[in-house]
Order: structure tokens, then sequence, then C-alpha cells
């Protein structure tokens, strides 16, 4: 229409002064306001050049003008893709139902929705199809692709997700502990000291009445048992506190100077996304120096107990008084991290805690045990080996038992 127009006219309506002062007034006019939510706001709609699918159930249907979608997808679905599924078979050697995992979590991420709370990092040597992988589908994904850090810091992002899973695998099983019952035997809120049951009955029941904590369960006043397990040894549990010291956070304490260095010169995303790892790996730190506090306790308590001398004993007091050292400021980093942190890297409920959830309260718990591993921390190391025959309050024995069992 410009064109058509003569004495200049058109050339003058065509200029960009012109088309910037028409998108002003438009930026003005309230008919054509828009809220910044109100773009691409269904985050099961997917746009692409042929119509827009609803990923719940597959179906495509028209573009219309209120959808105020931004962005689309570089190609449009449907037909078969042979090649496609032969190169998934190839780089997954075979397994099937690793392809409908990553088919899954490929099309989970054409969502806008976050409430699975994964990250998935591929890793493996060279060669091995991880690159074709993730540069097609960012090629189909076309706007809404997006790279997290840039090229530029891409290679440090990476490297610092491997030495993290590097230290990752260096760490031992802990039965029970690495699984439920890390929170089974609250251990992040229970005291730390060695003799638990110094701690008066009232005092720990914060903690108790939340934990596997049967009258006679011998998890009551020893870390390295539970109900009729043998969970952890004086021997095992050196193996481990030295294995954990050496392979996990002693690499972990590095990693996070180094992210704390690199985010000197980070802003924007990439500053949010290294922030976000280092705290994912603090938080990681903290769980496994608790972990590490365990294994520490059953090697110098049975070791104080099992000791036929003195300087025996006196060697596992002082080596259990630097791991509740330890443990201390374990927590109080624990404590700021969960206090300040932008990222959710525990989940607790805010409905109510359990045997296997921490509530919303963790961080008040934290700071009770903190008060009373303080409070408690001299006693001399102590285990009820007889607690299996402990009575239920207000228990009457026949005659000729007792409570030790003995006939």
């Amino acid at each position: 229409m410009c064109r058509d127009l003569d004495g200049g006219k058109g050339a003058k309506i065509a200029s960009a002064a012109t088309v910037a002062a028409v998108e002003r007034i438009a930026r003005s006019d309230r008919h054509h306001a828009r809220r910044a939510e109100d773009f691409d706001a269904d985050p099961w709609s997917l746009n692409t050049p042929a119509g827009v699918v609803d990923l719940r159930t597959g179906e495509t249907r028209k573009h219309r003008r209120d959808d105020l979608h931004t962005k689309v997808t570089a190609v449009a679905p449907g037909g078969p893709c042979p090649r496609w599924l032969r190169f998934l078979l190839q780089i997954s050697q075979g397994d099937k139902a690793l392809v409908r995992y990553l088919q899954r979590f490929i099309g989970y991420t054409l969502t806008g929705s976050t409430r699975e709370h994964v990250f998935v990092f591929l890793r493996g040597p060279g060669g091995n199809g991880k690159g074709v992988l993730m540069s097609t589908v960012a090629a189909v994904l076309g706007d809404y692709a997006r790279s997290l850090v840039g090229e530029i810091h891409a290679p440090s992002l990476v490297e610092a997700w491997s030495a993290f899973e590097e230290a990752l695998g260096g760490q031992p099983l802990v039965g029970l502990y690495c699984a439920f019952g890390f929170c089974w035997q609250r251990t992040w809120d229970r005291p730390f000291v060695p003799d638990i049951e110094a701690v008066p009955a009232a005092d720990r029941d914060y903690y108790e009445r939340h934990g596997c904590f049967q009258h006679n369960n011998p998890g009551l006043n020893d870390l390295g048992k539970d109900v009729l397990f043998d969970l952890i040894t004086r021997e095992s549990g050196a193996k481990m506190a030295a294995d954990i010291d050496r392979s996990v956070i002693a690499p972990l304490h590095a990693l996070i100077a180094r992210l704390n260095l690199q985010l000197q010169n980070l802003s924007a995303t990439p500053a949010i996304v290294f922030t976000d790892l280092r705290d994912r790996v603090r938080a990681y730190l903290h769980w496994v120096t608790s972990l590490r506090s365990v294994c520490a306790w059953c090697e110098c308590v049975y070791g104080y107990l099992e000791a036929t001398n003195e300087a025996t004993r006196k060697a596992c007091e002082q080596k259990l008084q630097q791991a509740i050292d330890l443990e201390l400021g374990n927590i109080r980093g624990l404590i700021e991290l969960l206090e300040n942190t932008p990222s959710e890297v525990l989940v607790v409920s805010n409905v109510a805690e359990t045997t296997f959830f921490y509530g919303e309260n963790l961080v008040e718990h934290l700071k009770t045990k903190l008060r009373l591993t303080a409070q408690y921390r001299h006693h001399p190391p102590r285990v009820d080996r007889n607690i299996f025959w402990r009575p239920i309050p207000g228990t009457v024995w026949p005659d000729g038992w007792s409570a030790e069992g003995k006939v």
C-alpha cells in the first residue's frame, strides 16, 4: 500500500520513524495492553507451524490469536520417523525402556511444568550420541529451545556437573541411612552426642515422636542399629568415614570454592544457574557430612566401649569430639543454606512432619539439635545393650523375670 502512494508519501509512511511512532501509540492504547502472564499462559500448549498441540491429549487445533504465543517450534508433528527411532535404539544400546524414558523426558520439556523437579544430566564418553540427541531436539523445538548459560559458560557448567557426579560416585552405601533411614532415624535433627539418652526424654521428644523409636528399639541410643539389624560396625564406620572424607567431602569443598569464584564474574541467567548448582552441591554436602558423622559415631563409641585400656578410650573420645565439632559446623551451614538459598534444595512438608518427611519446622529442630549437642557433648559414650528387654512403662514382669531378660 505504501508503494502505491505518490509524492514520496509512501516512503515517509514506511520509514523507521513512522513505524516507531505507531508502535509507541499502540503501546499507550489500553485496548492493546497485555500483562506478561497473558503470553504463553497455558503450559500444556505447544505452538507449531501446523497448529497448537495439546500436550495432554496429543491433539492439534488451529491457531487462535488469543493464544498469545510468542514461540513456535521449527517443525510440525506428524508422520513416521524411522531414522530417529533407529538412532535412539543405537545410542541406548537397544534398551527400549531407556528409549521410552528419553521420549517421556523430552516430551516433558515441551511443557511449562516443573512439577517433577527433575534435571537430567547426560554423561558418557565422546561419540556416543549425547550431542546429536540434544542438538537435534533443540533444532526441532525452535523458539522453545533455550541454552542455560550460553556457549561461553557451558564448558564450565559441564565441568562442574561432572565434578559433582564424580564425588557422588565416591560415596559409600551406608545401610538404611542412604535411603528412608536418614529421616527415619532423624539423622539431621537428633542431638549428636556420645550418650544419646543422657539427653532427658522430654528434650528428645521433638524428634523421637516422628522417628522409628519404639520403646525398646536399639536405634533410640545406638546410631549403628535399628530394630533387629546391625547397620554399622566399628570397622565399617571407620572405613566409610575415611572414604567420605577423601572421596566426597574434600572434592565437594573444592568444587564449591571454584563455583564461588566463577560467580564473582557472572550475572543474569548464568549467575542464577551457577548459584542453583552451587546450592544443590552444598545441600548434598550437608547431607553426606551428617552421614559421615553417623559412621564416625559408630567408630568412636564402639571403639570406646570395646577398649581394654584408658589410652584407647581417651583416643576414641578425642576423635568423637572432633566429629561433634564437624557436625555442629555442618548443621550451622545447613541452617544458613535453608534460610537463604533461592533454590528448592530440600523437599519438606507444609502439612506435618512424619517418619519419612521433615516438616517446614526443620530449621527450628536443627537449632534445638545445636543447643542440646553443645549441652550434652561431654558425657562419656554409652549405649544400652539390654534395650530389647526394656519394658513399656507400667509393665509387670512375671515371677522369675527381670528387665535384663534373665530367668
